[in-house]
């Protein structure tokens, strides 16, 4: 019998998360981001126009009826076997409706990124894109 074949894995293919936008119980779509970690800070890096359903330029909302998602459910790593996802959610306004997401200091959404704080549950986990030169 054949030994199996070894497959070598590209670490870059554990960095890209899957992510649905919900408003409510309402599928607004989705969308993709990574993960960065600084010290023992981790960010979920996605663009603005995602987070908060405006196109950064003209603000107006990019659905035609208006959703704006409050949530990501971003599929994350289950820790005991690569390979299996489990979603978690995060929410993208505080109690007082104030975006969590961090934006560009000077230019805000016109730099179509943002860094949502989070931080992944007990059993699932993420692979930030600076672990891969730390």
């Amino acid at each position: 019998m054949a030994e199996p074949r070894k497959v070598l894995l590209n670490p870059l293919s554990l960095r890209p998360l899957w992510v649905e936008l919900f408003f409510g119980q309402t599928h607004l779509g989705q969308a993709t981001c990574f993960s960065w970690t600084e010290g023992h800070a981790s960010f979920l890096i996605t663009n603005w126009h995602v987070v908060s359903g405006r196109h950064p330029e003209t603000r107006q909302a990019l659905r035609d009826d208006g959703g704006i998602p409050d949530r990501l459910e971003v599929s994350l790593h289950r820790e005991e076997r690569l390979g299996a996802w489990d979603t978690y959610s995060v929410p993208l306004c505080d109690n007082d409706g104030r975006p969590v997401w961090l934006e560009h200091p000077i230019h805000g959404p016109r730099v179509d990124v943002v860094a949502i704080p989070f931080a992944a549950p007990a059993g699932l986990r993420h692979y930030s894109l600076n672990s891969l030169v730390s």
